[in-house]
């Protein structure tokens, strides 16, 4: 029997947590709130990140359909297949303000040609 191991965070959640969090935000007026009100749209700027809802995705996924002990090993292989897909597709290539994958080493090309050549 495979053991149930359950993620805290649901989707739904997440995104009342940030409607929460940006009502706590226009609610910072004073200018002593200054320091706390940027920290907090830094918080924002994060929580709607790609990868944070990436990984919002990959949980609900994980809770709905690999934990789903109803569902056959064919059923979990199509659907994952299908999340697959779907995330491809709706996920463009990395933004340009992300860093950039290092270059594949290749080794510098040495000149073999011997003086004779340029003759």
């Amino acid at each position: 029997r495979q053991r149930r191991v359950t993620m805290p965070v649901r989707k739904q959640d997440a995104h009342r947590a940030l409607e929460l969090l940006e009502d706590y935000h226009t609610r910072l007026t004073k200018p002593q709130d200054r320091p706390l009100k940027t920290a907090i749209e830094r918080v924002i700027r994060i929580f709607k990140s790609r990868l944070f809802q990436a990984l919002l995705d990959i949980q609900e996924f994980y809770e709905t359909t690999l934990l789903d002990d109803s569902k056959t090993s064919h059923e979990k292989t199509l659907e994952t297949l299908r999340i697959a897909s779907k995330w491809e597709r709706d996920n463009p290539p990395v933004s340009n303000n992300q860093p950039k994958p290092p270059e594949p080493y290749s080794p510098p090309k040495v000149n073999m040609s011997t003086p004779e050549d340029d003759l």
